[in-house]
């Protein structure tokens, strides 16, 4: 928590003394202001706690590189995307201005200069046009030079004559995986603080938060047919000032005689598996239209299109491994093993280690074969939940 609320100028040490309490913690804040003043900080704090008393084998963690390369890729996505408004937004100037001219020039008045003609889509990247499109940039420096943020800055016209075709579908894919996922904040959020160490940081509280607490339901009428606790979804789901019949309320009245803590938690952490399936279902359909489209434009012929194609298409490549090691880490952590329960000498609340057929992949970029996505029985999973 001390290091989620520094990220915003924030300061607070009561997390030691929050954790080691033994009885019904209540946040209050104290006149010495010693207290954490954000629950979702609080929260972050108590997960990524939790996590670091939980062994290596059952962390939901991902090296510095990987951590950084999907930073990174974000970020480079936000810039092109960015780059690419911009030139919409001034060509819708450029169009208006344009017809604002015409209407006032008269009807018979000639329009005196060099005829202009619709390119052919079909014109290879050779020639003039290979010269209009790459400019003042030669083919050595192309290769020398890698496509990253600067880059992009660099060769903005270029950026937008490439992938303006292709926004639409890039923000589609992208935004399947930003704005579902939400554990303490959007993904979306996670990722797009100004400096990329405070990005990494914000990813690990992140990535704590999805295992000890698991993601909101942001996709709940999409996973109604799954095997998550309808009763439990059907408490989380009601607002305090929502209008109810009585069936409901009589049936509220039952669930919450009904419902534990422990059963909640098992509810979180299958919805969050379900969604986490799920999520990886879209981005992979949105992913492979547009694989489809940009794979035969990344030919390696050494031109600026190419390379910024190929450069596309291997962030898309980190983030659908990031996607598919969190599918996996929750199947895996989810399904029963032989230990049963918690093993000895650890900590409550913490899971035991999986089975070792279910064992994790060491490395984000280890070869996935299991490409399904299925729903256990919510009974089979494994509650996890901080200690505290």
């Amino acid at each position: 928590a001390v290091k989620a609320l520094g990220l915003s100028a924030t300061w607070a040490d009561n997390l030691q003394p929050y954790l080691e309490a033994r009885c019904y913690k209540v946040l209050v804040c104290d006149p010495k202001d010693a207290t954490v003043p954000d629950i979702s900080a609080l929260r972050t704090g108590v997960a990524l706690d939790a996590m670091l008393q939980a062994p290596p084998s059952e962390r939901l963690s991902f090296g510095e590189d990987k951590i950084q390369r999907l930073v990174e890729a974000w970020a480079f996505f936000d810039l092109l995307m960015a780059i690419v408004d911009r030139d919409e937004a001034a060509t819708d100037g450029v169009q208006c201005t344009l017809s604002c001219c015409q209407v006032k020039r008269p009807a018979r008045q000639p329009s005196i200069g060099k005829p202009q003609s619709e390119p052919d889509p079909r014109t290879e990247f050779d020639g003039e046009d290979t010269q209009q499109l790459v400019g003042t940039w030669s083919l050595g420096e192309v290769r020398k030079s890698a496509v990253d943020i600067r880059w992009l800055e660099e060769h903005a016209e270029l950026v937008q004559s490439v992938m303006s075709p292709h926004l639409g579908a890039l923000r589609l894919t992208l935004d399947v995986v930003g704005s579902q996922l939400n554990a303490g904040a959007l993904l979306d959020e996670t990722l797009n603080h100004a400096g990329v160490d405070e990005a990494c940081e914000a990813l690990r509280g992140f990535l704590a938060n999805l295992q000890v607490w698991g993601s909101l339901n942001t996709m709940r009428e999409s996973l109604r047919t799954s095997t998550v606790d309808a009763d439990a979804d059907f408490f989380l789901s009601r607002r305090p000032d929502q209008a109810m019949s009585q069936d409901s309320m009589l049936r509220l009245a039952k669930v919450v005689t009904t419902l534990t803590p422990d059963r909640l938690a098992v509810h979180q952490r299958q919805t969050s598996r379900a969604l986490i399936a799920h999520v990886r279902r879209l981005f992979r359909q949105h992913l492979a239209a547009l694989r489809r489209t940009l794979e035969p434009l990344a030919r390696d012929d050494g031109l600026p299109p190419s390379a910024l194609c190929a450069a596309v298409l291997a962030r898309m490549r980190e983030i659908e491994g990031f996607m598919t090691a969190l599918y996996r880490f929750f199947k895996c952590v989810d399904t029963p093993s032989g230990a049963g329960g918690v093993a000895s000498g650890l900590p409550p609340g913490v899971p035991a280690p999986p089975a070792p057929s279910d064992s994790l992949p060491s490395s984000l970029d280890a070869p996935v074969s299991d490409d399904s996505e299925d729903n256990r029985d919510p009974a089979s999973t494994r509650t996890v939940r901080p200690a505290i």
